[in-house]
């Protein structure tokens, strides 16, 4: 709260836009651990909370207002000794109250599903990738084995972290973790490597991309991974297409056409595009601070 809350209050002046306040639902008023107000929420508008029965404490400006839920204790509660006297106890809490967050398709869309567009990478972090294509082997005796690929192109899986530097950032992004659904519903995500590199810079009006040739007519064209491609102007906003034909060019490059025009002239990087999904159904926030958190979670891509 920016400003001193009094005693005998029936609302709060609060932005509610970016958590999970809910009418008929508890909130809580948080000045320290051991100093704080639970009050039950009648109404929720986008800048006050609406009290059923007024506050009995004043409270200082910069005090924290957030939902509050009910939980249970999952399993059993644990405590560590040490030698000078103290202990730590750890406990995990189970909310039994959790809803469906309401969420609308992302921004960006392309080919009926949401693109993520801004990776909220956490700041000098790495992104493994690991690329499987699982094989069967049949041993069934001395000599040599065989081999048998359950798909015809590998599989690639990213490590993904996201550092949420905002309550707005981390309210998004809990959302889009509902979207997601789990492993349910995919995300296009775009390497944001230099998977193939222009010779010429294209017009706005252009269908044909010149880029150095890769043999992408032979071994690129059509193959799951690496038909759609984020073309990534100077500013860093990207769109996405689909590269629906390639042929040799002059020496040492391709022509590949695309399905429309990319709009700008500055293009500084072309990725591939690939539908992800989550590996797991539990994703899991640490929360460093009121607002701010980080996010691990691998996600699995249709082929490299």
């Amino acid at each position: 709260m920016a400003a001193v809350f009094p005693a005998a209050s029936s609302s709060i002046g609060i932005d509610t836009t970016a958590s999970d306040f809910r009418a008929g639902g508890l909130a809580i008023v948080h000045q320290s651990p051991s100093l704080y107000e639970v009050v039950e929420v009648d109404t929720v508008a986008a800048g006050s909370l609406s009290l059923v029965a007024p506050t009995t404490m004043e409270h200082p400006a910069g005090a924290a207002v957030m939902p509050l839920r009910m939980a249970k204790m999952a399993g059993q509660a644990r405590r560590e000794d040490y030698a000078v006297e103290a202990s730590r106890y750890s406990v995990t809490m189970q909310i039994t109250d959790n809803t469906e967050l309401t969420t609308e398709a992302a921004a960006m869309q392309y080919l009926g599903y949401d693109v993520l567009s801004d990776p909220l990478l956490m700041p000098g972090e790495t992104m493994p990738r690991q690329i499987d294509r699982p094989l069967d082997i049949l041993d069934p005796g001395p000599g040599a084995w065989a081999t048998f690929a359950r798909t015809d192109y590998p599989a690639i899986s990213t490590d993904h972290k996201w550092y949420l530097r905002t309550p707005a950032q981390a309210w998004a992004f809990r959302r889009w973790l509902h979207r997601r659904a789990g492993r349910l519903n995919p995300v296009w995500i775009p390497s944001r490597t230099h998977d193939l590199a222009l010779a010429v810079q294209p017009t706005a009006a252009a269908t044909t991309l010149e880029v150095r040739d890769v043999n992408y007519r032979n071994v690129g064209l059509g193959v799951p991974g690496m038909t759609h491609i984020a073309a990534f102007s100077a500013s860093g906003a990207f769109v996405c297409r689909q590269i629906t034909g390639a042929v040799a060019g002059s020496a040492g490059r391709e022509n590949l056409t695309i399905n429309a025009a990319l709009g700008f002239t500055d293009v500084a990087r072309i990725s591939f595009l690939c539908l992800h999904r989550f590996a797991a159904d539990r994703i899991s926030l640490t929360w460093d601070r009121i607002g701010v958190a980080t996010c691990r979670a691998s996600m699995t891509g249709v082929a490299a």
